[in-house]
């Protein structure tokens, strides 16, 4: 998102984010390294992509929608759970062949299944929300007792004012 573009920061985008609560936040043009996220995926994305590519290092864009996706199946060591199962609400399942799919016609299918489905699935995003971000501040809580614990507490005192612990 280096220019900025109409295309994140439309309308559409606006009440996307509405919609979803997600608050949208914007970085400097041209200077991803104040996005720590950006900068964190793009870092793990160079890693796993060290481990595919020749010595040359000339095809490393044919293994980059396979590391994408080693990545959305992989859990995540904060929420437990895997980018595709918090957006999709079941667990990836690998392409291996044609007959892995079910071919569903309309004929097929109860008019009440698909609302059936849909029910199922929102319970399962929804419980996995609550587990991830609970999960999510677990870690948090963890990481800040781990990087506090060599903290010293110290009084400052100026011009007769005290800020204490």
């Amino acid at each position: 998102m280096k220019d900025r573009g109409a295309n994140y920061t439309s309308a559409l985008i606006k009440e996307t984010c509405k919609l979803f609560k997600m608050q949208k936040l914007q970085t400097s043009s041209y200077n991803s390294q104040v996005n720590g996220v950006c900068e964190g995926m793009r870092k793990l994305l160079i890693g796993m992509l060290l481990h595919f590519v020749r010595k040359d290092a000339r095809n490393w864009d044919e293994y980059v929608p396979y590391a994408i996706v080693a990545y959305r199946a992989m859990p995540h060591c904060s929420t437990k759970y895997s980018p595709y199962y918090l957006v999709y609400g079941r667990d990836m399942q690998p392409p291996i062949g044609e007959d892995r799919k079910r071919q569903l016609t309309n004929k097929d299918v109860e008019e009440n299944e698909y609302e059936k489905h849909v029910n199922v699935l929102a319970e399962r995003l929804h419980e996995a929300d609550k587990a991830a971000g609970q999960q999510s501040k677990q870690n948090y809580e963890t990481a800040k007792r781990y990087y506090d614990r060599k903290t010293k507490l110290e009084q400052l005192r100026k011009e007769g004012f005290c800020i204490c612990p």
